[in-house]
């Protein structure tokens, strides 16, 4: 199917007076049979609610502009909503889009990642390999926490980055005593989890790997079940 991007559309074709929230054609494609549908590039963070992919394709089921734009409009309020309700924290989307895009080369299908690398990954790339693996088999709000997580932790120690081996036991127990200022145990509990699940995903991957039973994520007593996964929701403060 061949897409053309409406170049020898102007703003005449718009509808007198209407407000537009988007550029006239923004988001909308059509192919040689005159049909419209509707195009999106997805970040990578939002990748994962997408199967993995790149780009969300839908038929708008006609072939008249106007009518494309109306649900095209629908379409994509729906999607900015949902864009900023699970970008990364402390961040504004330009950014946010500027940071994932330098890492999406870590963003593999979960095929390839079986292929195993030759050393173990770094915080952020072992979280890309959980998000793909776990896109289809986990709960959309699962492998947000988790990428909340990472966030709240590598935050902390002020990196863009860490190496898993340089994850110790100290480090994690001054980040839980700082989140003891503020949030509750259950909160601490649902950020600690994930991380562990992490550690383990690149103890069971990687021959050079932190062993398992050296993770400093378990064994901190927070009174909530170590292989819990289903744990007390974010407020929306936490998740924004």
């Amino acid at each position: 199917m061949r897409y053309n991007q409406f170049s020898h559309y102007k703003r005449s074709d718009t509808l007198a007076g209407e407000f537009m929230r988007y550029k006239p054609n923004q988001y909308i494609i059509c192919d040689s049979y005159g049909n419209y549908y509707l195009r999106i590039t997805l970040p990578v963070y939002m990748q994962p609610f997408f199967e993995g992919k790149r780009t969300f394709v839908r038929s708008l089921h006609t072939s008249s502009l106007r009518v494309a734009r109306r649900k095209r409009d629908q379409i994509a309020d729906e999607y900015h909503c949902l864009r900023e309700s699970v970008a990364p924290v402390n961040s504004t989307i330009e950014n946010t889009l500027e940071l994932l895009r330098s890492k999406a080369k870590y963003a593999k299908t979960a095929t390839r990642m079986q292929d195993t690398a030759s050393s173990c990954p770094s915080l952020l790339k072992i979280l890309e390999i959980y998000l793909t693996i776990n896109s289809t088999k986990k709960k959309p709000a699962t492998l947000a926490k988790a990428r909340k997580a990472v966030e709240m932790f590598l935050s902390y120690r002020k990196k863009p980055d860490i190496a898993l081996q340089d994850v110790s036991r100290t480090t994690v127990t001054g980040w839980i005593e700082h989140m003891q200022k503020t949030l509750s145990q259950q909160s601490i509990a649902n950020y600690i989890s994930p991380m562990a699940q992490l550690w383990e995903l690149a103890s069971s991957r990687y021959h050079d790997a932190p062993e398992r039973a050296l993770s400093p994520w378990r064994g901190h007593r927070l009174d909530v079940a170590q292989s819990r996964e289903s744990y007390e929701a974010f407020s929306n403060k936490e998740l924004l």
